[in-house]
């Protein structure tokens, strides 16, 4: 027997050392440089003089999950986590990081997108990945845990020509990808990893480059690119999980799929691969 209660959870967000200024918001979809991505957040974050926060983070070590995913769209079950992120603009001197896909409730209501950016990359290429990706995902909480284990579950009996077209696949797919749209829409940044990658390899630099440039208004006047450059090549040097990470591999490995399930995968994505930019 199970014995199930509703309980409200109060998160402290650690002090900001300067709540007057302009806070900011890095989003990135799943299996889009995330890893890097975080890092650069956090060291950007302290160069300005920001307190970087990876709320996602911080929910998921204490097994809250802020949406539904198995029923997304039904606005109420995650009506009131909205409502509790939207108070974030209300907070200045932070960084928030660490989201990969968003209630669509808070992005319906989302106003600072001027002060935001976010990182994609072409769906197609993010549901390979995670077929490729799955036996090494950490499953460090219950949330992550449960979700990592329906998507070992799913691949186990599937061909990678047959997960990609599986009805699971293409709703998670379309759905991170569409959670953003009102964002997008309304003029937030979206930076492209596929641009991101140099001679083959995905280059720290232009990750950097690309992801702070919108930012520019909002950084201190003596801020100094390159020592905030060096100051993330040194954490993900000295990072036992970054060290030895992978560069992404390759991109476009869409394209190796046969001709027929390329033609359906692309058709049932159309939609949200236009919204991000890779119609």
């Amino acid at each position: 027997m199970n014995l199930d209660f509703d309980l409200t959870m109060r998160l402290r967000l650690p002090l900001a050392p300067n709540p007057d200024r302009q806070s900011l918001y890095f989003f990135n979809l799943y299996r889009s440089g995330s890893s890097l991505t975080e890092a650069i957040a956090e060291n950007f974050a302290r160069s300005v003089g920001l307190m970087p926060y990876n709320l996602s983070q911080a929910l998921y070590d204490m097994g809250v999950e802020y949406f539904d995913s198995q029923n997304y769209n039904h606005s109420s079950v995650h009506l009131a986590h909205a409502l509790q992120l939207q108070k974030l603009s209300l907070l200045g001197g932070y960084l928030f990081y660490g989201f990969r896909e968003i209630p669509a409730d808070w992005a319906a209501g989302f106003g600072p997108t001027d002060t935001s950016v976010l990182v994609v990359r072409d769906l197609r290429d993010i549901g390979i990945s995670q077929y490729y990706a799955a036996a090494g995902h950490a499953t460090d909480n219950k949330v992550l845990a449960n979700h990592i284990t329906a998507l070992r579950a799913s691949i186990a009996d599937a061909a990678l020509e047959e997960f990609v077209l599986r009805r699971d696949t293409l709703h998670f797919l379309n759905r991170i990808g569409g959670c953003y749209q009102p964002m997008v829409q309304s003029g937030m940044p979206v930076i492209q990893y596929e641009d991101m990658y140099v001679d083959g390899a995905l280059s720290l630099r232009r990750m950097c480059e690309h992801i702070t440039t919108p930012l520019a208004p909002h950084v201190p006047d003596d801020w100094s690119f390159e020592d905030f450059l060096s100051r993330t090549e040194r954490a993900v040097a000295a990072s036992g999980r970054l060290k030895n990470h992978k560069t992404g591999g390759t991109i476009r490995n869409y394209e190796k799929l046969p001709a027929d399930v390329l033609e359906a995968y692309t058709d049932k994505l159309r939609p949200n691969l236009e919204l991000l930019g890779y119609a």
